[in-house]
Parts: structure tokens; C-alpha cells; sequence
């Protein structure tokens, strides 16, 4: 990310997560404000890995002689080590409506320790863009505050959900078609 937005692909883009906009998202001019626009993209994030996690669990679970699973092994905290380091909104047009919303997340960037997740805020998979935005996530050791390598499973979930993505290290991403 250097910080110039192009304007997101919608039909790359395979999850859609629907946001409820509250009365409460609104500012006194009549639009949504601005700020909870990472609100959504958050939501949108979060769904996201928990998408990544359960994944995770079915792929980790044992299973039985008869080939039913069987119960897997929760994932901790030390396993979800993620924190934002960058946070980018392009705003295109106000939502200026109390209805639903949906916002479309994209991994652009996969690196030995990040990922770069692109988001679109629409009124529907696809359809008219009110933002974009994009994170810079990073893996952190909880002990030492220090990167780490993305965990094996959040890795394998990205490319699972999302096809193949680049990785930084070697100069690739997925770029705008």
C-alpha cells in the first residue's frame, strides 16, 4: 500500500459480509461518519478471520474410523496474534440511508509476517461503492511484542478462501484487473 487508492475490483472479491448501519452511525450532517466506515471494514475483518479459523478447526480435527469428525482443537489467543499497523479509507459517496450495507473483503498482499486486506463498502455484493479502504495486519509474538510469521493456518485460510495471493517478499500481490 503507497497510499494512492485505485478503485476496488468488486468481482474479485468472494466474501461479502452484511453490516447493519445504526442511527447512531450518523453525524449531524446527515451521512454516515466518516470514522465508522473502519468500524465496518473491523466487522467485515473480523468475519473474516473467523472464516480463516474455522477452516482451521475442520482441516485440524481428527477424525473417526468411520471418517465422521471428530471434536478439533480450539484455537487461543496465541494463536489469533494479529494487530493493525496501517489504515487507509477512500470515501466515494455518502450513505446517507438507514438500511443495510455490505462490505467485501480481498487479501491484496500476503508477506512471511502481513497481509494487506482491501475492503469495499457497498449497498450489495458488487453494486454501488461507498468507500474502499485497506489494513496492513501484522503477526505479533504476545511475549515480545515483535513480528512474527503469519500463523500456518491463517496463510493456508487466506489462499483457501481467497485463491492465490501474492507474496510481498517476493514482489508479487494481487493487483486490480
Amino acid at each position: 500500500m503507497n497510499g494512492r487508492q485505485v478503485r476496488p475490483d468488486l468481482a474479485r472479491i468472494v466474501l461479502w459480509v452484511p453490516i447493519e448501519v445504526r442511527y447512531g452511525d450518523f453525524d449531524v450532517q446527515g451521512h454516515v461518519n466518516n470514522v465508522r466506515y473502519f468500524t465496518y471494514f473491523e466487522q467485515a475483518r473480523v468475519e473474516f478471520f473467523s472464516q480463516l479459523r474455522a477452516r482451521a478447526r475442520e482441516e485440524a480435527a481428527p477424525t473417526a474410523q468411520d471418517g465422521a469428525p471428530t471434536a478439533g482443537a480450539a484455537l487461543g489467543p496465541e494463536d489469533i496474534p494479529f494487530v493493525v499497523i496501517r489504515a487507509e479509507a477512500v470515501y466515494r459517496r455518502p450513505i446517507t440511508v438507514l438500511a443495510p450495507v455490505v462490505v467485501g473483503l480481498d487479501c491484496a498482499r500476503l508477506t512471511h509476517t502481513s497481509m494487506d486486506l482491501r475492503y469495499a463498502v457497498c449497498d450489495q455484493p458488487g453494486g454501488m461503492l461507498y468507500a474502499s479502504g485497506t489494513t496492513t495486519i501484522t503477526s505479533v509474538d504476545q511475549q515480545s511484542g515483535r513480528p512474527r510469521a503469519l500463523p500456518r493456518w491463517a496463510r493456508q485460510g487466506a489462499e483457501a478462501l481467497l485463491g492465490p495471493v501474492g507474496d510481498g517478499a517476493a514482489g508479487t500481490s494481487r493487483q486490480p484487473a
